[in-house]
């Protein structure tokens, strides 16, 4: 399984959602995030990976 969060910039999860792993494709809406930097964490058995979403 893999699960896909996103963490504002003080730790707080904003969003938490189980990932299909038979689809290639996913879709995260943040449109209701106001503007500011956000962390997304990518975690699966194997790995963990952040990547920094700037939304302006």
């Amino acid at each position: 399984m893999i699960s896909l969060s996103i963490i504002d910039i003080q730790g707080k999860k904003l969003q938490d959602q189980q990932l299909d792993t038979s689809k290639n494709i996913h879709t995260v809406y943040i449109d209701t995030l106001p503007k500011g930097m956000y962390f997304i964490r990518v975690t699966s058995t194997k790995d963990v990976i952040v990547k920094k979403l700037l939304i302006n």
